[in-house]
């Protein structure tokens, strides 16, 4: 199963430009960026929401709360744009997802260049050095995440899509080995970057 916002539907993306999709009979949950505390499915995260918040969340909210026994889920994989409204929840969302039943759990990393493919080409071009020009202008709070998340304690894997983009401290990809463009935007792949 699959539990996130858009994040998701890119690391599904990733599944099917590997051929690993046709192997899965795979679920999603769509929760939104502003409901990332809700993975811990705790009636204390919704009531600590803004009302306006509750009433975008309160959809996902119920779809999370519904589904009690996960036992036949084999891999629950949660991934979002994370930021403080999620991070602090991962442990505890990763333990509720392993009591219901999920066998094993993934969570994906935050995924988020400094700008996108074609905004990068704009700005410096196809010149040598893209790739570091890429590197100097990340997203700091995907780093950020992704440190802390590489920090939590829990019975979970890792999913640290951001290290094969930026490959080195010095060195993020913008393009392709086939020159096609990996981010079409700041935070989404391309069918080629996917792949």
């Amino acid at each position: 199963g699959l539990i996130g916002c858009t994040q998701p539907a890119d690391f599904f993306n990733v599944l099917v430009a590997t051929g690993r999709a046709n192997r899965a009979d795979i679920t999603t949950l769509e929760v939104d960026m502003d409901c990332q505390s809700l993975i811990s499915m705790d009636a204390e995260q919704f009531d600590a929401l803004s009302s306006q918040d509750q009433v975008s969340c309160r959809r996902a909210y119920d779809q999370l709360r519904r589904r009690r026994d996960l036992s036949a889920v084999d891999e629950a994989i949660v991934a979002f744009n994370w930021d403080e409204r999620g991070l602090p929840f991962i442990g505890r969302a990763v333990a509720e997802l392993r009591a219901r039943g999920a066998r094993r759990v993934f969570v994906v990393g935050r995924k988020s260049q400094g700008f996108s493919g074609p905004d990068l080409l704009l700005q410096h071009g196809l010149a040598p050095d893209l790739d570091t020009y890429s590197a100097s202008r990340k997203n700091t709070i995907s780093w950020q995440a992704n440190t802390a998340i590489r920090g939590i304690r829990g019975d979970f894997v890792f999913i640290d899509l951001m290290s094969q983009v930026c490959p080195s401290q010095n060195s993020c990809r913008v393009l392709t080995d086939t020159q096609d463009i990996n981010f079409f935007d700041a935070a989404h792949l391309t069918p080629s970057g996917a792949r």
